[in-house]
């Protein structure tokens, strides 16, 4: 009887042990399994619309001291029913990144995937075991065609939009002295919308040097006027 009862106790831990690690903030669990508070595996990158109609990717970086084995975790998209992919079976050794295809079907070429596309509006979660590691989540417009959405720098940095680096150290976007100052969507006037931009450099800017463009994907960049606009003074 006590044999008995010792053993529903154990399973009771068990089960116990891993509905906490269900329970875990994903920020919060996002180290290695050493127990050392140091970085381990993270997802560093992701493409959800490549500029050139490829596959979407997605990047992980060894952030440790230490070579990491791959075959050990799983990626899996915000979509509820599906189960997390295991990754390759390979070594990734410390400051170390791999692409990994984001597609419906196995690439040609024999790249390494995961059979799924990113969305505009998704979530990518690394998973060691039961173990949510990594979570990269991002909304619209955080990830527009032609650009990527990731950690700046690789592995520790807040996520922000980018320039697509797969396999290469993020590259922060060049932020211009030209900005959207303010517009209005629905003049009382009954009037046209209208889009204002302002200077808020101190260097002359050359709108033609810009493109404009809204949400709507089937829209093409329009260029804008040929003229200066002057720097405030």
């Amino acid at each position: 009887m006590n044999k008995m009862l010792k053993q529903i106790g154990w399973a009771a831990l068990f089960i116990g042990m891993l509905y906490l690690s269900a329970c875990l903030d994903p920020t919060a669990n996002s180290f290695d399994k050493s127990g050392s508070g140091q970085k381990s595996l993270v997802i560093n990158e992701i493409v959800a619309r490549s500029a050139d109609g490829g596959n979407d990717w997605i990047e992980l970086f060894n952030a440790a001291e230490y070579a990491v084995y791959l075959r050990d975790y799983a990626l899996v998209d915000d979509n509820i029913e599906r189960e997390p992919v295991p990754l390759p079976d390979i070594i990734l050794e410390p400051g170390q990144f791999i692409v990994i295809q984001a597609t419906d079907e196995a690439p040609e070429d024999g790249s390494d995937y995961v059979p799924f596309r990113l969305g505009t509006d998704d979530r990518i979660v690394l998973y060691w075991g039961l173990t949510i590691i990594d979570v990269l989540d991002w909304e619209l417009n955080e990830a527009p065609a032609g650009y990527s959405y990731g950690r700046f720098p690789d592995g520790i940095g807040v996520a922000c939009t980018l320039i697509p680096t797969p396999n290469a150290i993020n590259q922060e976007i060049f932020k211009a002295p030209l900005v959207i100052n303010e517009i209005v969507a629905r003049p009382a006037d009954g009037g046209n919308d209208w889009i204002e931009l302002y200077n808020s450099g101190e260097e002359t800017v050359y709108l033609e040097d810009y493109t404009i463009v809204d949400d709507n994907p089937d829209h093409e960049h329009i260029e804008l006027p040929d003229m200066i606009l002057l720097y405030p003074v």
